[in-house]
């Protein structure tokens, strides 16, 4: 490690990323209480499958995420090249091997401990810090959770804790390193940039029918873009409101049990809800076509849509042809009964309906890809070249400019310009020498280009400052420290991780 130290300030912040992944990995592993829902597994660990329900589960997330991070650059392609899957595949064998350490080493807490550090979780205390048994117990029941499972999970939790602890040792940095390598830390530095810019490339011609056809089934059957271009479930519903002095007196609640009775028979016998309310004194009224969140096909509500805070979701909840029980409405005496008449599931939109939304979404994903190789080549030209001038001389070939950026720090977000930079390109900065030119880096539907033009050395720091450093320094250390213990792990309970499974999350949506 201290090799490692005194080696210069990138090995010590690259050490730093990769402990505070190490411990991200550990307390955010897999959750013990989702229900197994096939039989595959994405790895063997000890002799024992880790199932694919809770790898789907985290890997689906993390890919909506980056969906989102990306835009229009969130090809199939792009996304089957980050190497999603095995990511998260790790993440859950590392939370795995931390797991069954901890019971082999027996460090897991008594009953009395975990009794304890759930009184003291502030979630389940009162306004004056008390806990409260029925917070809990109201906590679990929402999420679906059993007591008996979540004090395994906390005291799981607290094993992990305690053998992370175990494992934390003392980092031997002494105060002039500490000085020097603060200094490095918060050296500042100037760098020329170029942005390759989408709105400097002419819009590709539009898409003949053959090309845009194919390019519709692309869409449709990949995961990834299929939702843009579906028409959501839609439900035809009927109800009836039964008013608050409808029942009323001592035997209001057997009145209401007598008439629900009569309401249901009614419509098992085979009349409508319109047939069955009506010799009960009440009118059904039927709505229009409408999704989940109470839009008909025209974007508007539908005519009469009740605003009752449950009832879209009472009514989502039925099968076609169901009726929901009597439904008291939030914050009256009311109820009512609805039912699911129809239910339209979701489906494609016709070609013809999104012809122009996808005539321009294929333009625009033909001009990244466009782009993006302009850009490639550009960067790989000046790469290399060898200084200054021949560097120039490229971009005037291409017809490019350099914009400084300013001064810049390893935490700097964005350029003086307003230009965000992406983590991954202030990393690389701080690694390149003198005039040395960074790798391509995207930014939403742009891409980046620097080269280094200046360096400053940072303060020595304060004796505050430099005591605060040293702490961080030393949690490096221990993260590296953990990080090799891992590796042991993976030997002793003999690591098998099925590439297949993974490799059929990474290919691309054909």
């Amino acid at each position: 490690m201290l090799t490692t130290l005194r080696g210069g300030a990138a090995g010590i912040f690259a050490h730093i990323m990769l402990g505070l992944l190490v411990i991200a990995f550990v307390m955010w592993g897999v959750g013990d209480m989702l229900r197994v829902r096939a039989a595959q597994s994405i790895a063997t660990v000890g002799g024992q499958d880790l199932p694919l329900y809770a790898f789907e589960h985290e890997y689906r997330g993390a890919m909506d995420r980056l969906r989102e991070q990306l835009g229009p650059r969130a090809t199939p392609e792009l996304l089957a090249s980050l190497g999603l899957a095995r990511q998260v595949a790790d993440r859950q064998i590392r939370a795995e091997l931390l797991r069954r350490e901890t019971q082999a080493l027996g460090m897991l807490p008594d009953d009395a401990t975990v009794a304890k550090a759930i009184r003291d979780d502030k979630n389940f205390q009162d306004k004056q810090g008390h806990f409260d048994r029925q917070i809990l117990e109201e906590v679990l029941r929402r999420n679906g959770i059993r007591e008996a499972v979540y004090a395994d999970d906390v005291r799981m939790n607290m094993g992990k804790a305690l053998l992370q602890q175990g494992l934390s040792t003392p980092a031997l940095v002494d105060d002039v390193m500490a000085s020097v390598l603060y200094a490095a830390e918060h050296e500042l530095r100037t760098v020329d940039l170029v942005v390759l810019s989408p709105a400097a490339l002419p819009l590709p011609a539009a898409p003949d029918q053959t090309t845009l056809e194919a390019f519709y089934k692309e869409q449709v059957s990949a995961p990834a873009t299929a939702a843009g271009f579906m028409e959501p479930e839609r439900r035809t519903l009927s109800y009836v409101y039964i008013p608050p002095d409808m029942f009323k007196g001592e035997d209001a609640d057997k009145a209401l049990a007598a008439f629900s009775a009569k309401l249901q028979d009614a419509i098992a016998a085979g009349s409508t809800l319109a047939e069955a309310a009506k010799p009960l004194g009440l009118t059904a009224k039927t709505l229009e076509p409408m999704d989940s969140a109470g839009h008909t096909a025209g974007g508007g509500w539908p005519k009469d849509l009740p605003d009752w805070g449950n009832f879209i979701q009472t009514a989502f909840a039925l099968e076609e042809g169901g009726q929901s029980k009597l439904t008291k409405i939030p914050g009256k005496d009311a109820y009512y009964l609805v039912q699911a008449d129809k239910i339209e599931p979701e489906h494609p939109r016709a070609f013809e309906k999104v012809r122009p939304q996808l005539a321009a979404q294929w333009q625009a994903q033909e001009r990244q890809k466009q782009l993006h190789a302009k850009a490639e080549a550009f960067a790989h030209d000046l790469a290399a070249a060898k200084d200054e001038a021949a560097q120039r001389a490229v971009l005037a070939e291409q017809k490019l400019e350099f914009v400084s950026s300013g001064p810049l720090s390893r935490t700097s977000e964005k350029a003086e310009s307003g230009q965000a930079l992406p983590p991954t390109l202030i990393k690389d900065i701080f690694s390149r020498p003198m005039h040395g030119a960074t790798g391509l880096y995207p930014a939403g539907d742009k891409y980046i280009v620097a080269v280094v033009r200046s360096r400053a050395p940072g303060p020595s720091g304060g004796a505050a400052e430099l005591k605060t450093f040293k702490e961080k320094l030393a949690d490096s250390e221990r993260q590296e420290v953990l990080g090799d213990y891992l590796y042991y792990l993976y030997d002793k309970y003999a690591v098998t991780v099925h590439q297949q499974v993974l490799d059929a999350y990474s290919a691309p949506a054909s």
